[in-house]
């Protein structure tokens, strides 16, 4: 093999050394070389035939063929026809947005948004691979009509967008339509695209760039940088090189942070610093899209399927996989991962968007494509049209989960769907920089285009993957030509072979990788790729230990028989409700010793027709054992309770239930909980019931409705944006609440806690900084006909930061009123209890009952092995409650005492942390404690402390309250953790200095846990708060051997001292494992009591 052509894929080779050539055919003109794998493809050098990046610009690892050049078959084409004769195709014939005589993006004086574009780049790409005329004329229409608005200094679309944010353009809704005048282009080659399209980006350069970090764009902004890009490679026009620098420096910050917890937000903005990272290859712009992945997944993504909680925006607590995600999440998502593939080279990109493509889209769709959902859930045995009245979902006062056009009510994701199928047909193949080409991800189709010296090639894929695992690609240049064939092998497959002209190729291949085929190809050479499916079990930590299955690229769900029942639209266009006509409660049994030989695997035999993402054509299925959980129903709104501890104990009978792949089940149980085999289970609860109903003056109560005042609430501060609350945003003079009990009742008691974040922007999405308490308020009871006063009120307090109790005459009555004088602001509330003297009547039951339900602990598990630095504040002896804690002794065998360092040494708090010893920290006395540092490499870091103050507002885990913390000066091979003035838990690790931080609020006063564990071979470190999995990054995989000492209650050298209470810190040489850090977490809730 040259070296030259080795070196262009730039990572080392997998497998070992290279294996000789051989021929696969006899005759002498024939060449091969020896099949090799890769794990990542990263090219050293610029080059290739399909616009390749331009210098300065990095080389990206792959290029998108022109629109055309894959032609869809099989069940591929069939997605696709069925998106033509759908909604998608059909839009315009539905969707008053897209009235082509009436649209702001034809008339500029006309009103449009962002309906048209979502619409145009799945409509565009749709008819050009299809050859679909109608399609492809009304694009051109369409396409020709906007650019015919542009003005001379280049903004085109509709006036009123040119100043609707805040006297400046709201460039949002631009963006996607760019996709499809790209699109336009590539397929007709018209002229008047480059010079439109050069005119726009000149505008943006004339804007004042905080434009850039505002409305739904500011989050979005990686769009319009793929746009760029594409131009920039068609004119080398340098000024555009300025646009992306200033548009990546002024919008939401990715590289560093978390900037949102909207699901489209995130699904279509984490991947701005990878883009970014072609004008500048430091490394940190690719991993801070990973970390913002990683973090989002590790929080949201419990469960299978590809997405993750984002039912809207993603909220502390709603994890289930009951929780949806948004059908423009899905397709925003798909696209990403695209974009990331062909600019990293990275094969876990495409194995990721196989994943939402098979197992999410398709259930996001009825199976013509009539209708789509808002959300689709991972576990959702009825679909209602009703919606969900106890924010189930973050948007449930609307019904997000029936079958519907949807234009004006789900409005965004109708529109948006389109783009989902087209572009992964697009991506099927791409073009390599030395002139080859790669299957990126699999479906029937063929491709034409040009190989290493502008030579065309067709290649036929004939395949039924994603259901079986024979990949066939018959071969035909169109005369003999050498260039590299890149095959990827997914993620989940670990033996692949593959044969050329019927010899098996001899390269070892693991999954997550390449294969790479370099060869003189002749018309009729023949390449097939076996990826062998096995079945895997999936355990979720964060949703209980329960379980998922899959069998290579499908995850799988129970088949619930569904009936469609007509809930509204028009015969061409109806709306559906689905209902369960078969049970659905399942517990798996499984064999401890090896779960996935508790499955059979079923082929059906049949060849692949029509649509197999149905009950009736899906061509495989599997069979399990499993139990009824009777306790685990719908609730009242016809959504799932959540899942409770597994294993389950269950007395019901043994059955043997199919599972089919979960894409093709639209009521669907993809995440079961486990059956007992043994006593040592838990016995669930039965969801509970409310005894009170809530209704409100105003529906205008985003994101929590009335309902969540039934839950039980218990915020930490007037400030604590992490707990459900009930929101009047509309700044009406009067609102009112009102509670309605089965029958009267006496009544003398009520509270109220209120929320005020008076303009603090900072904090958790949703929205905050808009809330003040009110003006004034009173109670009401209904007597007959008419509402009342109650009489005997002191007073009626507006105190913030507690509850305010207010005592009255006793009163006899079924319905209470609470009425709110605004002050014509906006006002919310955590809490409004009803009691008679000491009993409460409203709420009855909490939160914890709705969302816990459980585990029964049996106990805490013994942890392996020993930690390296245990001190407990409960082991101190012979010091008086306040006296000096100049020496606190380490409990482990290596004795690493931590020794007062600061102005004044730390006390001895006894019962300090309900009612347990603790050590207190004061930074006004500059109080901290220094020991020798224990580890470097791997290590997991306990800290349990509780305060109600911090340090600095920067999620850097050198400038927060050290809570052990190891900062040295300068880019350094340090690590910390800390508290910072949100009350975000910060760690990280340096050289580069890279940190992750939790949610805020755990500077409440009350005691936390934090866990920062560290894997050197990866670099991969993780937090942990209260149990939960708050972040994780990326960072270096050196030795952290800079601090000589660590720092307990401030950095190692004194500074960013602590105030609060320390009960205990433990430290291990290792990573835990997840069965090890949870007896860790038992152990130490078990031991101080109750968290948060």
């Amino acid at each position: 093999m040259k070296r030259r052509s080795f070196l262009k894929y730039g990572l080392t080779v997998a497998g070992g050394a290279m294996l000789p050539a051989f021929a696969a055919r006899t005759d002498a003109a024939s060449s091969a070389k020896a099949a090799r794998t890769l794990s990542q493809v990263k090219p050293e050098g610029a080059g290739g035939l399909y616009a390749p990046n331009r210098a300065p610009l990095h080389p990206s690892a792959f290029m998108k063929l022109p629109i055309g050049s894959i032609h869809p078959s099989g069940w591929m084409r069939e997605q696709l026809e069925n998106q033509a004769e759908g909604l998608n195709g059909r839009m315009m014939e539905v969707s008053d947005y897209l009235d082509i005589h009436k649209s702001g993006w034809i008339i500029p004086a006309n009103d449009g948004f962002e309906e048209l574009g979502y619409w145009l780049r799945g409509f565009a790409p749709l008819g050009y691979m299809l050859g679909n005329s109608r399609i492809i004329q009304a694009t051109a229409q369409w396409v020709k009509g906007i650019i015919a608005t542009q003005k001379p200094d280049g903004w085109f679309g509709p006036t009123r967008l040119r100043t609707s944010m805040d006297g400046g353009p709201d460039m949002w809704p631009h963006m996607p339509i760019l996709y499809a005048v790209r699109n336009y282009h590539e397929y007709t080659g018209d002229s008047i695209v480059i010079p439109f399209m050069t005119q726009y980006f000149r505008y943006q350069t004339t804007q004042d760039p905080k434009v850039f970090g505002g409305g739904w764009g500011g989050f979005r902004w990686g769009d319009n940088i793929d746009s760029i890009y594409w131009l920039y490679n068609q004119t080398g026009d340098v000024f555009l090189l300025d646009l992306i620098k200033s548009i990546h420096a002024h919008s939401a910050p990715y590289t560093t942070e978390m900037p949102t917890y909207h699901n489209v937000n995130l699904s279509q903005g984490f991947r701005e610093p990878a883009q970014y990272s072609m004008l500048d290859n430091d490394p940190k712009y690719v991993r801070g899209t990973e970390r913002v992945y990683d973090t989002i997944m590790g929080m949201f993504g419990q469960f299978p399927g590809g997405g993750f909680a984002g039912d809207e925006g993603c909220r502390p607590g709603f994890v289930d996989p009951r929780q949806g995600f948004e059908t423009c999440g899905i397709a925003e998502l798909m696209l990403s991962f695209e974009i990331l593939t062909r600019i990293t080279g990275d094969p876990k990109w495409a194995d990721r968007c196989e994943e939402l493509a098979f197992n999410s889209l398709p259930a996001a769709l009825d199976p013509n494509q009539k209708g789509t959902h808002y959300v689709t859930s991972a576990n959702s045995p009825s679909l209602m049209s009703e919606g969900a009245k106890h924010r189930q979902y973050d948007d449930s006062p609307m019904g997000m989960q029936t079958y519907k056009p949807g234009v004006h009510d789900y409005r965004c994701c109708p529109h948006n769907y389109g783009m989902a199928w087209p572009m992964y047909a697009e991506n099927l193949w791409l073009a390599t920089a030395d002139g080859g080409l790669c299957a990126a991800m699999y479906a029937p189709n063929s491709v034409t285009a040009k190989v290493a010296g502008g030579i065309p090639v067709t290649i036929v894929q004939e395949t039924e993957y994603p259901f079986r695992d024979t990949i066939t690609l018959n071969i035909t240049p169109q005369k003999p030509v050498s260039f590299p064939l890149i095959l990827r092998v997914p993620e989940w497959c670990d033996s692949p072979t593959v044969r050329v002209n019927g010899v098996t190729e001899p390269a070892r291949a693991k999954g997550r990788s390449y294969l790479i085929l370099e060869r003189f190809w002749r018309g009729g050479d023949v390449v097939v790729l076996h990826l062998p499916m096995r079945t895997a079990v999936h355990k979720w930590a964060g949703n209980k230990d329960a379980v998922s299955v899959s069998h290579g690229p499908l995850h799988y769900s129970l088949a619930i028989q569904e009936k469609w029942v007509r809930s509204g639209g028009t015969d061409h266009w109806p709306e559906y409700d689905l209902h369960p006509m078969s049970p659905w409660n399942y517990g798996l049994i499984l064999d401890p010793a090896n779960p996935a030989h508790s499955f059979d695997l079923i082929q059906k035999g049949r060849a692949i027709t029509g649509n197999p993402f149905t009950h009736e054509d899906n061509p495989v299925e599997l069979r399990v054992n499993a139990k009824r959980i009777p306790q685990w129903q719908v609730d009242g709104d016809g959504v799932a309770s959540m899942l409770q501890a597994s294993p389950a104990i269950s007395q019901e009978i043994t059955e043997r239930i199919g599972l089919i792949p979960m894409g093709a089940a639209r009521l669907r149980l993809t995440t079961f909980p486990t059956i007992a085999t043994s006593s040592d289970g838990h016995l669930w609860r039965h969801a509970p019931t409310y005894v009170a109903t809530v209704k409100s003056s105003n529906d205008n109560n985003w994101p929590w409705t009335p309902q969540c005042l039934l839950y039980d609430a218990q915020p930490s501060s007037s400030k604590d944006l992490r707990t459900p609350r009930m929101s009047f945003q509309d700044s009406r003079p009067t609102e009112w609440i009102q509670y309605k009990l089965p029958k009267p009742v006496r009544i003398s008691k009520a509270l109220i806690y209120w929320f005020e974040d008076a303009g603090d922007r900072s904090g958790w999405y949703p929205f905050s900084g808009e809330f003040h308490a009110p003006k004034s308020w009173r109670l009401e009871y209904r007597d007959g006909a008419s509402w009342k006063p109650v009489r005997g009120v002191a007073a009626y307090g507006v105190a913030l930061d507690r509850p305010n109790i207010v005592d009255f005459d006793p009163i006899v009555a079924s319905s209470l009123r609470l009425t709110i004088d605004t002050g014509n602001r906006p006002v919310s509330l955590y809490r409004w209890d009803v009691f008679d003297g000491d009993t409460q009547l409203v709420p009855t039951v909490s939160e914890k009952a709705i969302s816990v339900l459980g585990p029964f602990a049996t106990g805490p598990r013994s942890i392996g092995g020993a930690p390296v630095v245990w001190l407990e504040a409960g082991k101190i002896e012979e010091i008086a409650d306040g006296g000096a804690v100049n020496n606190w002794y380490d409990q482990s065998p290596n004795a690493v005492d931590a020794l007062s360092s600061g102005e004044a040494a730390p006390t001895f708090a006894a019962g300090a942390i309900h009612g347990h010893a603790a050590v207190r920290f004061s930074a006004v006395h500059k109080q901290y404690l220094i020991f020798d540092r224990p580890v470097q490499d791997d290590f997991t870091i306990a800290v349990l402390f509780q305060s109600t103050q911090g340090v600095s507002d920067s999620a850097n885990y050198f400038q927060g309250a050290g809570l052990v913390q190891g900062e040295v000066g300068g880019e350094t091979e340090d690590f910390g953790l800390a508290l910072n003035a949100k009350g975000q838990v910060i760690a990280g690790v340096g050289n580069p200095d890279t940190s992750i931080a939790s949610l805020g609020g755990f500077n409440d006063g009350k005691p936390h846990l934090a866990i920062f564990q560290r894997v050197r071979s990866t670099g991969v470190f993780t937090l942990f708060v209260d149990g939960t999995m708050a972040a994780s990054g990326v960072g270096a995989t050196k030795s952290l051997t800079a601090p000589a000492t660590l720092g307990v209650g401030a950095q190692s050298n004194g500074a960013n001292c602590f105030t609060g209470d320390i009960g205990e810190v433990v430290i291990y040489d290792r990573a835990l494992s997840q069965e090890d850090r949870k007896a860790l977490e038992e152990r130490l809730t078990a031991q101080w009591g109750p968290l948060g």
